[in-house]
């Protein structure tokens, strides 16, 4: 392979740590620390292939620089984090010997698994997930603390902050609501009330397929099918609805009752919930986030898992975080 084809520039720099990194003079510093000590080290890893070798690089560098400069996207994401959860990093414990202001191989893993880890750009794409733990990310991640560690002393300052470009710091910093749960005394709307009185107070409903959610509809909700005899016909397709009954109203999901363990639920399936759940979670738009945090905090999904070894303590113990890392403006959205 050629390295020339991934050699790190300005613009891939500038568009990775923001344009008030473009007129820095220790921009070229990095860019040959990235070019000349990092996409060797890299390129000789079977981890990363194609673009990833260049955003690796990217990040990489930006993590060095930002550790230098004690500003910037890695500090914003490093301090959030740990006022959000009161740990140092997602998924790794830290030794003894990590210092915030001076690289450590934990913090190159976790850069190593963003790049690996990649999220969506629209609902009908799909996430990748790489496990935090892998053998290969973890040699690769000592290999460039040590290139860091050696350099430490040759680093520039640089004075320009650069952007959130590991995590939008709004990410992070957006509140969990607390779920809209229906009280005694909670207002409930006209559908909400019907179906907690259908389910003598259960907030979730489940339905196999469209016939029965469209039963539910005209012959509990009340609900009139138009003068074509149609009602949602766009889910006509889809199976394993569940409806959220709460104080907000009615929220209905398709395609995620697979994931539900309840006695009431016929389309539940640990199987298809261990290979494909995690995406409720990692895609964008696969489930509304309300259902989401009640079958979470419910137990309701015990086989929802990262597609990686030990992926359900790993999403147990994370998913909060993950949640906020791949689903963006989704996390807490209507």
């Amino acid at each position: 392979m050629e390295q020339s084809s991934n050699n790190i520039r300005i613009r891939n720099w500038v568009e990775a740590g923001g344009r008030s990194l473009k007129d820095a003079e220790c921009n070229r510093w990095y860019m040959d620390f990235a070019n000349a000590r990092l996409l060797p080290v890299l390129a000789a890893s079977p981890l990363l292939a194609g673009d990833e070798l260049r955003q690796g690089a990217v990040a990489l560098a930006l993590y060095f620089r930002d550790v230098i400069a004690r500003s910037g996207g890695w500090h914003t994401f490093a301090q959030g984090y740990r006022a959000r959860y009161g740990r140092t990093l997602p998924f790794y414990g830290v030794a003894d010997s990590y210092a915030s202001d001076e690289v450590n191989a934990e913090d190159v893993a976790f850069v190593l698994w963003t790049v690996k880890s990649r999220r969506a750009r629209s609902p009908r794409e799909f996430p990748s997930c790489c496990s935090p733990f892998e053998g290969e990310l973890l040699r690769l991640a000592r290999s460039v603390f040590a290139l860091m560690d050696e350099d430490f002393e040759k680093a520039p300052v640089d004075d320009c902050r650069s952007a959130d470009w590991l995590m939008a710091a709004s990410a992070l910093s957006r509140p969990r609501s607390p779920l809209p749960e229906a009280g005694p005394e909670t207002r409930l709307s006209r559908d909400a009330r019907r179906c907690l009185d259908y389910s003598r107070g259960e907030p979730l409903l489940y339905f196999a397929d469209y016939p029965r959610l469209r039963a539910f509809f005209t012959e509990v909700l009340g609900w009139e099918a138009s003068a074509s005899g149609g009602l949602m016909e766009d889910l006509a397709d889809e199976r394993a609805f569940v409806v959220y009954a709460n104080a907000k109203g009615m929220l209905l999901a398709p395609g995620v009752g697979y994931c539900f363990a309840s006695g009431r639920n016929e389309s539940y399936d640990a199987s298809r919930a261990v290979r494909q759940g995690y995406e409720l979670v990692c895609r964008p738009g696969a489930c509304p986030f309300d259902l989401l945090k009640y079958g979470m905090s419910q137990g309701l999904l015990p086989d929802v898992q990262l597609p990686v070894s030990d992926g359900k303590r790993l999403l147990l113990d994370n998913w909060d975080f993950l949640a906020r890392y791949y689903l963006g403006d989704y996390y807490e959205g209507d």
